[in-house]
């Protein structure tokens, strides 16, 4: 496959991209990827990109990226990332890019990162470690980078809740601690519209912070939240 050239590669049809496998890729020039279009790469087995390096990633057109699939994230090498740069992430799709794991993740250079942080509306599929590794400290809209909705399902069907279980859950300690304080109204045995509240603060008597009728619609904005303060 060493002969083979960026022009080589730009001719060839789409199809036989399904013909390569890890050590075709590997042995590739670097140079020659730049030959590769996204229509190639959809092609491509998703076992196939395992043994592809640093370099080859580095001479990817970015707009081929835009072939990856959640398959092919999963299956490069954590030091070939390092390839990636913020267009490549940009052209990526959000749900191959949630099947990115924490050690690739760490290899990415900041711009790759903020590439991927841009293209990411909504970071409810991601494994919680990535989302700790992506968001620093100082940047966090709210105490954590959990499942807002899980953790008030939680409180809903218990009395109580563990706020050292922040470490699994994606959520600091203080952010669990003022669901665990929230006030649970689970209704009289005829009723099945549990109210808590006070997770926000205010008048605990008055407030009435999530109703059965509108738990879902609620549950779903802030699953969808952005994590991240606005860049000044």
């Amino acid at each position: 496959m060493g002969g083979f050239d960026k022009g080589h590669f730009q001719k060839m049809d789409k199809e036989a991209m399904a013909g390569l496998d890890k050590d075709h890729l590997a042995n590739i020039e670097f140079t020659a990827m730049g030959g590769f279009n996204k229509d190639h790469l959809k092609n491509i087995k998703d076992v196939s990109v395992s043994k592809l390096k640093k370099e080859h990633l580095e001479n990817l057109d970015p707009d081929a990226a835009e072939g990856l699939s959640g398959g092919h994230i999963k299956n490069l090498d954590p030091d070939a990332v390092k390839g990636f740069n913020r267009k490549h992430m940009k052209r990526i799709s959000q749900e191959a890019l949630s099947d990115i794991n924490v050690e690739q993740v760490k290899n990415l250079n900041q711009g790759s990162k903020n590439g991927l942080k841009d293209s990411v509306s909504s970071f409810e599929s991601f494994d919680i470690s990535v989302k700790k590794e992506l968001v620093d400290d100082s940047v966090r809209l709210l105490g954590g980078v959990g499942s807002f909705a899980d953790v008030l399902k939680k409180r809903e069907q218990s009395n109580s809740i563990d706020s050292t279980q922040g470490v699994d859950s994606g959520w600091d300690s203080g952010a669990l601690d003022r669901v665990k304080n929230a006030l649970v109204d689970k209704g009289s045995t005829d009723s099945d519209s549990p109210e808590i509240r006070g997770v926000f603060g205010g008048d605990t008597s008055k407030t009435n912070v999530l109703e059965k009728g509108v738990t879902s619609r609620i549950k779903a904005k802030f699953g969808k939240l952005k994590i991240f303060k606005a860049a000044k």
